[in-house]
């Protein structure tokens, strides 16, 4: 092939000029299958290797709430793994229903894979503190892993996200640390991570899953995906702050986290223990000598 010519007719000229400056595919017209020529992303700005990421695509802002319940939430997969769908495998179920973003929807995660599971962009030019948080679960074998990433256009190259919590456990096969068993039964966990160094600016993420040649486990599971001011109270409980309720061990998210009936703040007031069903203002208090025999109820 002549190094001058355009084989694929996206606009970029030069096999080896076209792998080297922008790392798409020389003899595919739409590299990330996004439904946009290589050359028209480039000289329109946006990132030709992610398939969430194209000119009309509805960036992420801070408030939004995508419940991945009945869509794939503008969330895109590069076609190693990651699907959309009703979970029929490792927790058997999304956070809060049937459907979710899985490595593997019905079996055990491969082995050897790179599997990238791309976010809307996500606008940050009006926020202050903003607060990225889904719902997890994970179960991976020794040497695979599960993290978040973001583009760096300076760098040309993916970089991890440390979380807030829950903390990374181990590194996977190409060295970066990542979550490998997250979740108890069925229960998800909520991951959260502060976006404060890109405040001001549209960042691109990735969930990326990665799997050595060793044993592999049923692999990554997210559901709910949420960007939120840190100063804000989306559960209206009362008690504001995404990580200052994670702090305090409440869910953000929940207005009752331990469905008890009482509202997490009101507990805080009343002297209560907001993660205790068990504990309420008037509630039942055994004393030295107390006897319940728990034969009818």
């Amino acid at each position: 092939t002549d190094e001058g010519s355009d084989p694929d007719g996206d606009g970029l000229f030069g096999v080896m000029d076209e792998f080297l400056a922008y790392g798409t595919d020389p003899f595919l017209a739409d590299s990330d299958a996004d439904g946009e020529l290589d050359g028209d992303e480039v000289s329109g700005g946006t990132e030709p290797l992610n398939p969430a990421d194209y000119a009309g695509a509805i960036p992420m802002a801070v408030g939004e709430n995508l419940d991945l319940e009945l869509d794939p939430g503008r969330c895109a997969a590069d076609g190693e793994g990651w699907a959309w769908g009703t979970v029929g495998s490792g927790p058997n179920r999304s956070w809060d229903g049937s459907n979710g973003w899985a490595t593997d929807l019905v079996g055990i995660t491969g082995n050897n894979r790179r599997m990238g599971l791309y976010l809307p962009p996500i606008d940050l030019t009006g926020a202050s503190e903003p607060v990225l948080s889904f719902r997890l679960w994970s179960r991976h074998g020794n040497g695979d892993a599960t993290s978040l990433q973001a583009w760096s256009a300076v760098e040309q190259a993916w970089t991890n996200v440390s979380p807030v919590t829950p903390a990374y456990q181990s590194n996977g096969p190409v060295g970066d640390p990542g979550w490998t068993a997250q979740g108890y039964l069925s229960n998800h966990v909520l991951a959260a991570f502060a976006l404060d160094d890109w405040v001001g600016d549209r960042v691109l993420l990735r969930v990326m899953t990665a799997t050595d040649g060793g044993f592999n486990d049923s692999g990554a599971y997210l559901d709910e995906l949420r960007l939120d001011e840190e100063g804000s109270d989306p559960d209206a409980d009362g008690l504001p702050g995404v990580l200052a309720e994670l702090a305090a061990g409440t869910d953000p998210f929940l207005l009752d986290t331990d469905f008890d009936g009482i509202d997490d703040g009101q507990e805080v007031a009343d002297g209560t223990d907001p993660t205790n069903p068990a504990d309420w203002l008037g509630s039942p208090v055994w004393t030295i000598g107390s006897r319940i025999d728990l034969d009818l109820d």
